[in-house]
């Protein structure tokens, strides 16, 4: 332990055991909150065991706790609770909570019994109890895992049969305690091979369709680079991903939805490569192989939510994926509602289900979900640009706010580009109209010029029209002195 203690990472770990300012101590507070707030909501069948992840989302208090240099608020963020008894609380209610505690009641109370025997067994006895305590101690502050388990159990099943040489038949109930008859014996017996030979052909096919999600797992990680230097070759490659994919699914004996949206992620990689030229300048498909390829990428979305309605990558993607297609916007509105009653405290979540509510005309709601990611993570500089814009739409389209509008987005713009957003060319102009509306001439005239900049990267006609609504808007605000100040804004750079 001295030893150990030496190592800087080792002490840096310990420190912050006492220190409750430190980030990993506050984050998981914030999933042990999350973790009861689940088993509140569902508190006698939980939520079934293995979904605390994809359930967190919707029950994780808000919370501005850094994790992996983010806060929390802002993104998907998925975790175990950190504490074994919270977790199996939310996963399996009181149903299965109140087992466990009897199992553990049990545990003490026959490894105390068998510390009291003489014939040297207590001292193994005594080692056993402290495995088993240092497991639940330290997963009241961890996350457990597969090979953690395995030490759990085993100690269990030693203390347990350590235990059993003691055991002595019932005084009233002999069978209580007794050894099993022989004709039981054989019965669990071949009970327990049937188990053995069922759990270990499941297990087979579970790992073959492992091994071949990887493969083509690895496939899809080199498309990019290999896109680079053959197209062809990385569409041959995309292909035979999809081709794996499915075969792992087919093997798969109980429907997986992570399986599904992989092959989702793997169809999406396929169009962009099918929209990118070939060596001779062409696309690499046609209309139908395009159409064909985007209908399988919708039909393992479509699995995946069917299979988990919450599937937060799935969602974020087909949203995104929607928002491309003018005809879809009603869809991604619908799926971005979904995402936010899932997910309430992403900031992430919220802009992209504004970005849907503007596609559909909705931009009072949309900018009230802007909004809300600006009170969720106000680091989250998108946050800002992207409710400045509907607020400056609202401004312009004769809201009756547009008094109050124009100092926010003035307000909100300045902010972004303080926390490092580089505004596109509509935003500067916005930016502008919001300074002109505000009194701040000069200020609106250095914004404006920016537009002619040639750093700016936009065409030419999308420039004029830009510079022309800026001179439109003088016109009304400043008659007297609009000559002097489109001359301005028209100079060349």
């Amino acid at each position: 332990l001295g030893l150990a203690l030496l190592h800087p990472v080792v002490r840096t770990r310990v420190a912050s055991l006492t220190n409750f300012g430190d980030a990993t101590i506050n984050t998981r507070q914030v999933f042990m909150r999350g973790a009861l707030n689940m088993l509140a909501a569902r508190p006698v069948q939980g939520w079934g065991v293995g979904s605390f992840r994809l359930i967190f989302p919707q029950y994780r208090p808000s919370s501005q706790a850094i994790e992996l240099d983010i806060p929390l608020n802002r993104g998907y963020s998925s975790a175990l609770p950190h504490n074994w008894p919270l977790q199996i609380g939310a996963e399996m209610g009181l149903l299965g909570l109140a087992p466990f505690i009897l199992l553990l009641i049990g545990i003490y109370r026959g490894g105390i019994r068998l510390l009291r025997n003489e014939e040297g067994t207590h001292w193994l006895a005594l080692g056993l109890l402290g495995l088993l305590t240092a497991h639940l101690v330290t997963n009241l502050f961890a996350f457990d895992n597969a090979a953690t388990q395995a030490q759990f159990w085993m100690g269990l099943g030693l203390l347990a049969a350590l235990g059993a040489q003691e055991r002595t038949p019932h005084v009233r109930y002999p069978v209580i305690g007794g050894p099993l008859s022989r004709r039981l014996t054989g019965m669990l017996g071949v009970v327990s091979v049937v188990v053995a030979l069922g759990m270990a052909m499941h297990t087979a096919l579970q790992f073959g369709a492992a091994r071949v999600t990887m493969h083509a797992v690895h496939r899809e990680n080199s498309l990019t680079a290999m896109a680079a230097q053959d197209p062809a070759a990385a569409l041959a490659a995309s292909t035979a991903a999809i081709q794996e994919l499915q075969m792992a699914i087919a093997m798969t004996p109980v429907a997986d939805h992570t399986q599904y949206q992989l092959l989702f992620l793997a169809y999406q990689a396929h169009l962009n490569l099918l929209l990118q030229p070939g060596p001779d300048g062409t696309l690499q498909a046609d209309r139908q192989t395009w159409t064909d390829t985007r209908k399988g990428m919708l039909d393992a979305a479509t699995q995946a939510l069917a299979l988990v309605d919450r599937e937060p990558v799935v969602l974020r993607y087909l949203i995104s994926e929607f928002l491309a297609d003018p005809s879809m916007y009603a869809q991604a509105a619908e799926l971005g509602e979904r995402l936010v009653r899932f997910e309430p405290h992403s900031a992430e979540a919220r802009l992209l289900y504004a970005d849907a509510l503007a596609g559909v005309n909705k931009f009072r709601q949309a900018e009230m979900q802007a909004d809300s990611a600006v009170a969720l993570d106000d680091t989250f500089g998108a946050a800002f640009a992207q409710s400045a814009h509907y607020k400056s739409v609202l401004a312009r389209g004769q809201d009756p706010r547009a008094a109050q509008l124009w100092p926010q987005v003035r307000d909100y713009y300045a902010r972004a580009i303080a926390l490092g957003v580089t505004l596109d060319p509509v935003q500067r102009m916005e930016y502008a109209l919001a300074l002109f509306a505000m009194g701040e001439i000069e200020a609106g005239i250095a914004q404006g010029r920016l537009l002619r900049d040639p750093s700016a990267q936009i065409d030419a006609a999308q420039q004029a029209q830009l510079v022309d609504t800026l001179c439109a808007q003088v016109k009304i605000l400043y008659p007297a002195d609009a000559a002097r100040i489109i001359a301005a804004l028209r100079a060349p750079r």
